[in-house]
């Protein structure tokens, strides 16, 4: 814990936690978790002292820092929540890759220096014979798991949740109030507006309905209302910040029609998966319904009233009607 790269790492892990499941960390909560990551319950140092050749390996995996993160959870409410994202158990694609050469190289160690900065740990693993790390594979790779989540080289961050350290970016410029960073953003959020209840084309919202042979849609132009980010702020380090970001649209005929979401790390990541052409299902739904609730708000901003459009899904072919009003206040139903 004196190395500053395991310090910041430590910090990202409570960080992460906290932004993730929500919760409020008391001054006594963290005092207890440092304690708990620091001295294993049951570690006796002359017993430690005694110990040679691969039983001292195998103690002192076991007792070190990474492995106590993790491998404690009944400890502490806490460190329950700190278990759920075990990097074991939270990989990535580009990790998977890594997972595959760690098992079929036969230099592990050389893994350890490429990805993971010097610290004490590694410099253990250093120097433990290749026939020790050979028999113990599995655990090797759980210890060099858990030491990315820590102590990844600068470079190689991007095995490391990559999905989350977007959210957070994202979050800092919202807290900041940096309007050039927040396009992408936006740009997310307004595809997975017409994408939530499946697409039909540009700027068409399909209104949820329980019909599962048709599908409804109308005219939705929005715009981004950026106004609350007209004042950049100067400060680069901020001490209290919300877990959510803020994202607010309007209706281009009228500016004064807003709706804003509160958009939280499980929102984002969902987004993320709709950008991507994830179907939200009725669960998802129900998870999701303030961002559902934001849809149906939004709607109410689009020309429903004045033109819906209708497919009716029959085998394989698809009839379009459309319902549209004209300037007289008739409506003429057609197929289209």
């Amino acid at each position: 814990m004196s190395n500053p790269i395991i310090k910041t790492g430590v910090v990202n892990v409570i960080l992460e936690t906290i932004i993730k499941d929500k919760i409020i960390l008391s001054t006594r909560d963290l005092l207890n978790f440092f304690y708990d990551i620091i001295v294993h319950p049951s570690f006796d140092p002359k017993r430690f002292e005694k110990l040679k050749g691969e039983n001292k390996y195998t103690e002192f995996i076991k007792y070190s820092m990474p492995s106590i993160l993790y491998d404690h959870d009944d400890v502490s409410s806490f460190m329950s929540h700190v278990k759920q994202y075990d990097f074991i158990t939270q990989r990535t694609e580009i990790f998977d890759g890594i997972v595959t050469r760690f098992n079929t190289t036969e230099n592990v160690k050389a893994l350890f220096e490429e990805y993971i900065e010097d610290n004490s740990c590694r410099k253990c693993v250093l120097n433990i014979n290749d026939e020790y790390i050979n028999k113990h594979r599995e655990a090797m790779l759980i210890f060099f798991s858990r030491l990315c989540k820590i102590a990844a080289k600068e470079g190689k961050l991007e095995i490391v949740n990559d999905e989350f350290k977007e959210f957070i970016s994202d979050l800092y410029h919202s807290v900041k109030k940096e309007k050039s960073k927040a396009k992408n953003l936006y740009g997310m959020v307004k595809n997975c507006i017409y994408k939530w209840n499946g697409s039909s084309s540009d700027n068409e919202l399909n209104l949820n309905t329980n019909h599962e042979d048709y599908i409804i849609s109308t005219p939705l132009d929005i715009v981004t209302d950026l106004s609350r980010y007209d004042v950049v702020k100067s400060e680069n380090e901020f001490e209290r910040f919300p877990a959510y970001i803020n994202v607010t649209y309007c209706s281009k005929k009228d500016t004064s029609n807003k709706a804003t979401v509160s958009i939280d790390y499980d929102l984002y990541k969902m987004l993320k998966k709709v950008e991507d052409g994830y179907r939200p299902s009725a669960k998802d739904n129900n998870y999701f319904a303030g961002f559902v609730s934001f849809i149906n708000k939004l709607s109410v901003f689009s020309n429903s009233d004045e033109e819906i459009t209708i497919k009716h899904y029959v085998s394989d072919e698809i009839k379009s009607y459309c319902l549209k009003q004209d300037e007289f206040g008739t409506y003429e139903f057609k197929e289209v």
